[in-house]
């Protein structure tokens, strides 16, 4: 409650390719070698129509499994996995628009060893403000 803790934003990228998004969190990580703490934040269902859907939670909870799998996995295989979000069969019921991936891409890429950030993540146009 007292603490004096420094906040940093990131932007997204106007155009929600979560992908642009995996050289920020790569930019990032040298500042964990400093202590710093990274946190991604969002919902895993945010198709609020859906939440009234008699099949929402098993739909739900199969994409909630997919994404537990892919934020806790190795560094090549998380990256592998949330990169192709939009291959996981329950994604589009769970997350009709794209806007609430960006922050996950931020973050992975963060999380990655700096040896592997720099050689496995893919560099895109730089971001737009």
């Amino acid at each position: 409650p007292e603490a004096d803790l420094p906040v940093i934003k990131m932007p997204l990228d106007k155009g929600l390719d979560p992908a642009l998004h995996l050289p920020s969190g790569r930019a990032l990580t040298p500042l964990r070698s400093e202590g710093t703490l990274f946190i991604g934040s969002g919902k895993s269902l945010r198709n609020m129509h859906a939440m009234e859907h008699k099949h929402a939670t098993a739909l739900s909870r199969e994409f909630d499994n997919w994404l537990a799998d892919a934020v806790s996995a190795d560094a090549a295989r998380r990256i592998g996995q949330i990169t192709r979000w939009k291959d996981e069969p329950s994604v589009r019921f769970s997350h009709p628009r794209e806007e609430h991936f960006p922050p996950l891409m931020v973050a992975a890429g963060a999380m990655c060893r700096p040896a592997f950030a720099s050689s496995a993540i893919p560099s895109s146009k730089p971001l737009s403000p």
